[in-house]
């Protein structure tokens, strides 16, 4: 058995993922994707038996209601996961943060004061972030590297829903 899920590496989808696997007892392999959407399509093509998909993500009501997905997938589950820390953290080089990369699923939570920057994943953020594509990155605690970042703020973390889509 095989779940897609949003990766890189390192996301809470694949921690909530392999939560899943683990309490309904699953064999099964965790399949990372750069986008929710092509971990839905791995579903439609039989590439993939089951996806994860958090409540919070933004393309969550297109799988549910909309054409190309309605009635080629459907939620068989749900469960609650708690996400990790969720932190803004800016480079070592930045005095003063005016653009935040994060993920468009918890920009609200920097969006009144800072200039947004999108990016697919938190994982992917602190990435970018030292490529120079913003002056701070909102990501996982698990990726804050003291080595290369200053905390800004921890928001906490955040208990979650996610649900579990198959093929119909």
């Amino acid at each position: 058995m095989q779940i897609s899920t949003l990766g890189p590496a390192g996301t809470d989808s694949e921690h909530a993922s392999h939560h899943y696997s683990s309490v309904k007892k699953l064999n099964s392999k965790v399949k990372l994707f750069p986008t929710y959407k092509e971990a839905v399509e791995s579903v439609i093509k039989g590439e993939s038996d089951l996806c994860v998909i958090a409540s919070a993500a933004p393309d969550f009501f297109a799988f549910v209601f909309q054409p190309p997905y309605m009635g080629k997938i459907e939620i068989i589950d749900s469960f609650i996961f708690e996400t990790a820390e969720i932190v803004l953290i800016k480079r070592k080089d930045v005095k003063k943060v005016n653009s935040v990369l994060c993920y468009a699923g918890n920009a609200a939570l920097v969006k009144e004061k800072y200039k947004i920057v999108d990016c697919k994943s938190k994982s992917l953020a602190p990435i970018e972030c030292l490529q120079g594509k913003a002056d701070a990155a909102l990501t996982s605690i698990r990726l804050f590297d003291k080595e290369k970042f200053d905390l800004v703020e921890n928001f906490g973390s955040f208990r979650m829903s996610w649900n579990v889509f198959r093929k119909i």
